[in-house]
C-alpha cells in the first residue's frame, strides 16, 4: 500500500518553510476536525490523525530531514520479504517509519504494540541468523511489551538499550569482489581490506536506521508519553511545593527581623555618635606626640580613656571603648581576673596565717608591674589604666 506525502497530505511543497507547516496545520486541523464534521465523523477522523501525524514529522527539524532523506522507500511502505541473503534491508524498515503501517494503539493485530513487537523480534533473530558464528555475542535485548506493559521499568529498559542498538550481521554480502580469486597474496590482502570497508558502511547505516526508527516509536507510544506527562505533572507540583516552602521561611525570617530588639548594650544615641565624632577630632587635632601614665602624675583624661588593660587593647575613641567594656568577650575577662585576684588574696591571707613572726627574717616588697608598652604608630595614643 503507497503511502501519501506528507507535504501532500498539508498541501504544501517540499521546500515550504516552518511557519508555512505551522499555519496548513492550523487550518487543515480545524477543517477537519471530528468535532466539526458529525456527517461523516469517521472520513473526518482518518483524515485528521493523517494531518497531526504530518504534522508531527514535519515540524521537527530531525524528523523532517530523515523523511526527506528517505522519503521514496518511506512512501513505498512496509514489504517485509524474508531474503536469504541479510535479513531485513533499510528500505523495508523506512516502511515503518509512517503511522500507516498500524492501525491504532490496540494490542490487536494489526495495533501499535503488535506491529513494533514482531518488528523488533524479527531484527533479533535476524541478528543470530546472519551473524558471523565465530564473532557472535549473545545478549537478551527487551521485548516491546503490549499496551498494559508498564514504562517504568521495563519499557525504559527497552529504548534505552535499543537506542544504542549494534547489529552482528556480518553483512558479507557487502564484498564487491571475492578475494579467492586474487592471482597474488597481496592483492587478496588489499581485496579483503576493500571488503571490510564495504561491510563496515552496511553496519553502520543499518545502525542509523534502527536507532532513528527506534527514536521514532518512542515519540509516539502511549505508554512513554503518559510516563512524561506524569513525570511533568510531579516535577511541577515538586517546585510548587519547594516554592511554598522558600515562601514560608521567607515570611519567618521577616518577623524574626520585626520582632529582633537591639540588645541595650550595643544601642546607640545621637549623643554618643555626637560624643564619638568630638573625640576624633579631637585625636586628629592633638599635637601631643607622647602618652602619660596616670601613675606618674601624667594627665588624668577622665573620659578619654582609651586602652583596656584587662584585654590588652588600644582603641581610637571613647565610643569604641565604652561598647568594648560591654562586649561579652571583655566581660568575660573581667570576670576571670577577679576570680584569680580573689583566689591568690586568700592564698595570700592563708599562707600570713601560717606564718609565725619569728620565722619572718626579711620584709617582703610586693613588686607592682611596670606600665605596659604600646606600639607607636604615627602620634602616640593616649594610654589609660583600668584597675
Amino acid at each position: 500500500m503507497r503511502q501519501i506525502c506528507y507535504y501532500r497530505v498539508l498541501e504544501l511543497e517540499d521546500s515550504c518553510t516552518d511557519i508555512e507547516i505551522k499555519k496548513a496545520y492550523r487550518r487543515l486541523a480545524l477543517k477537519y476536525h471530528p468535532d466539526k464534521n458529525h456527517n461523516n465523523a469517521e472520513e473526518a477522523k482518518e483524515i485528521f490523525l493523517s494531518i497531526q501525524n504530518a504534522y508531527e514529522v514535519l515540524s521537527d527539524p530531525q524528523e523532517r530531514a530523515w523523511y526527506d532523506d528517505h522519503k521514496e522507500a518511506i512512501l513505498r511502505g512496509v514489504d517485509i520479504q524474508h531474503h536469504d541473503l541479510g535479513g531485513l534491508s533499510e528500505e523495508e524498515l523506512m516502511g515503518y517509519f509512517s503511522t500507516s503501517c498500524y492501525r491504532g494503539f490496540g494490542d490487536g493485530d494489526n495495533g501499535f504494540y503488535s506491529i513494533y513487537r514482531e518488528l523488533f523480534d524479527l531484527i533479533n533473530e535476524e541478528d543470530v541468523e546472519f551473524s558471523d558464528a565465530s564473532q557472535y555475542q549473545e545478549r537478551d535485548l527487551p521485548s516491546f511489551g503490549t499496551s498494559s506493559t508498564p514504562y517504568y521499568p521495563e519499557i525504559k529498559e527497552f529504548y534505552s538499550q535499543w537506542k544504542s542498538y549494534s547489529t552482528q550481521k556480518s553483512f558479507s554480502w557487502m564484498d564487491k569482489i571475492n578475494p579467492n580469486d586474487a592471482p597474488m597474496r597481496r592483492i587478496k590482502r588489499q581485496l579483503e581490506k576493500d571488503n571490510q570497508k564495504y561491510r563496515d558502511a552496511g553496519k553502520k547505516k543499518f545502525n542509523e536506521t534502527i536507532r532513528n526508527l527506534v527514536e521514532f516509536v518512542q515519540k509516539r507510544d502511549p505508554r512513554y508519553r503518559e510516563y512524561v506527562a506524569t513525570q511533568k505533572q510531579l516535577n511541577e507540583e515538586k517546585q510548587k511545593l519547594q516554592q511554598e516552602q522558600l515562601k514560608q521561611e521567607k515570611l519567618k525570617n521577616q518577623q524574626k527581623l520585626q520582632d529582633y530588639q537591639v540588645p541595650e548594650w550595643a544601642q546607640t544615641t545621637e549623643a554618643d555618635e555626637l560624643e564619638q565624632e568630638r573625640v576624633e577630632m579631637e585625636w586628629l587635632d592633638n599635637d601631643n606626640d607622647g602618652y602619660s601614665n596616670p601613675m606618674e602624675g601624667g594627665e588624668d583624661y577622665g573620659d578619654d580613656e582609651l586602652y583596656c588593660i584587662v584585654c590588652d587593647k588600644l582603641f581610637q575613641s571613647l565610643a569604641q571603648m565604652n561598647n568594648h567594656k560591654k562586649s561579652k568577650k571583655h566581660l568575660k575577662l573581667m570576670d576571670d581576673l577577679k576570680r584569680e585576684m580573689m583566689d591568690q588574696e586568700e592564698i595570700l591571707s592563708s599562707n600570713l596565717d601560717s606564718v609565725h613572726l619569728s620565722d619572718i627574717s626579711t620584709p617582703q616588697v610586693l613588686s607592682i608591674p611596670s606600665s605596659p608598652k604600646v606600639e607607636q604608630k604615627g602620634k602616640l595614643n593616649k594610654i589609660t589604666w583600668l584597675y
